[in-house]
């Protein structure tokens, strides 16, 4: 090793959003992550400080797709990166798309648009459990994370040092997922773990499914509508093979980017990217592919003709049916007239199956407020009172407390830190997992120095 190994926080430390991490000795550094932080009616943040050392990081090691690890890739060439960014098969495909919406949304502010392509040019797949080289001396190896499609924990071997950024996980059983994997079979050195749930009770996957098919099937017996907010990549998609399940003749509708989301999921249906249990589901329901069953119907011009219009008509049929509709926080998108066609009828109900972050709609709406504004940001704000019930599902695609112990208890590291959390789950969870020696909160921009 040629000098002391450090990591430093440029985002993620104290926080939950713009992870991004960069190992570095004297002659090498690696990033891990490089996203931005979503802001509920504010522009996005951006790491702190990665723009001055983008040039000297020699390549990029991305998780998964979630902008808020992706999103900030582009701007690193911006700032004169040249490197490559290792990364699986699907989060290529998943990511290029998300950047392409967020250009839409925020353009320039962060990069340009000839910077998505050199970041696109500059991506290198690789398969979990394949070896391979990031930099003169450095390996790395990706392990299943069971968060989204295509995520990896990443196990680096840096001069003989072996340490594991996990990068979001999650430790339970989902229709597509077996949970995370515990990596190798030796010890690792340094752990880099998120902690994003290190406060909270995480329920029983079951019993959720359980609660909303209850929800569901007592809504579609009175003819009523149930409005589910999702987010496109990842819950959408687990959501749907729950309403699979049951649901064999009452409407589903598919609304936003869910429905690419969802060809780009099917396209990767294979052993090497989801669980087992997803062929039996198929062989079990006659399907070829999971999203695309008799009753479910993806709202495009293709299928409804004008689509705000068809919006729009749902509202006025007494027929019972499940909208699934981005934005997963109610921020934007579809989901806004859905709320404004179906949100004034006491019989409906809103199910709201995951966290919805300070300032956002959807937390306005979960901690009482029942007048709203939508569609204030396309130029036609309305005014709606909600009536219909508002019913939570606490799903997480994040690690619980217990399987953060659980990865510990196997990597026995010497040194662990934790991150993708705010203060008080970080701190809770560093109480709950002393294993030999505290773990580190670390702070935004003071290097730590690695145990190596």
């Amino acid at each position: 090793m040629t000098g002391k190994l450090t990591l430093t926080a440029f985002g993620a430390a104290g926080e939950v959003g713009r992870s991004c991490f960069v190992l570095k000795d004297r002659d090498r550094a690696i990033a891990l992550d490089c996203g931005i932080k979503l802001r509920p009616k504010q522009p996005s943040l951006a790491p702190s400080g990665v723009d001055k050392i983008a040039r000297e990081i020699d390549s990029v090691v991305l998780s998964h797709a979630h902008v808020d690890h992706s999103g900030y890739i582009p701007a690193l060439f911006k700032h004169g990166f040249q490197g490559e960014i290792h990364t699986t098969n699907p989060t290529i495909d998943i990511t290029y798309e998300l950047w392409k919406d967020h250009f839409k949304i925020e353009g320039e502010r962060h990069w340009r648009e000839e910077n998505l392509e050199q970041a696109f040019d500059a991506m290198r797949a690789h398969r979990y459990h394949q070896r391979y080289k990031i930099a003169d001396g450095v390996y790395a190896t990706f392990y299943r994370a069971g968060h989204i499609l295509g995520g990896a924990q990443t196990v680096i071997e840096w001069d003989g040092t072996l340490i594991l950024y996990t990068g979001d996980i999650n430790d339970k059983t989902t229709p597509l997922f077996d949970g995370f994997e515990l990596p190798g079979n030796e010890p690792i050195d340094i752990v880099i773990t998120e902690a994003t749930n290190g406060n909270r009770i995480i329920p029983d996957r079951e019993q959720v499914n359980r609660d909303l098919r209850e929800t569901v099937t007592k809504a579609v017996q009175r003819k009523a509508k149930v409005v589910v907010p999702s987010f496109a990549i990842g819950r959408s998609q687990e959501l749907e093979f729950v309403f699979g399940q049951f649901l064999d003749e009452i409407p589903v509708y598919i609304d936003g980017m869910i429905r690419l989301m969802n060809a780009i999921t099917n396209y990767y249906i294979h052993p090497d990217w989801v669980s087992p249990r997803v062929f039996r589901y198929l062989k079990e329901k006659g399907l070829a592919n999971p999203f695309e069953k008799e009753n479910f119907t993806e709202i495009t011009r293709e299928n409804v003709g004008n689509p705000h219009e068809f919006r729009r008509f749902l509202g006025k049929t007494d027929q019972p049916a499940v909208i699934l509709s981005t934005s997963g926080m109610m921020e934007g998108g579809p989901i806004h007239t859905h709320l404004e066609v179906h949100g004034q009828k006491q019989e409906n109900v809103l199910a709201v199956p995951g966290y919805q972050a300070e300032g956002t709609l959807g937390r306005a709406i979960i901690e009482g407020q029942r007048e709203i504004v939508v569609n204030e940001f396309i130029g036609r704000p309305t005014t709606v009172n909600l009536e219909l019930s508002i019913q939570r599902f606490q799903y997480s695609g994040h690690a619980s407390l217990e399987g953060i112990k659980r990865l510990l208890s196997h990597t026995q590291p010497k040194q662990t830190i934790l991150i993708h959390c705010d203060h008080d789950e970080g701190t809770h969870a560093g109480q709950q997992l002393t294993n030999g020696t505290a773990p580190i909160l670390p702070k935004a921009g003071v290097p730590i120095e690695l145990l190596a």
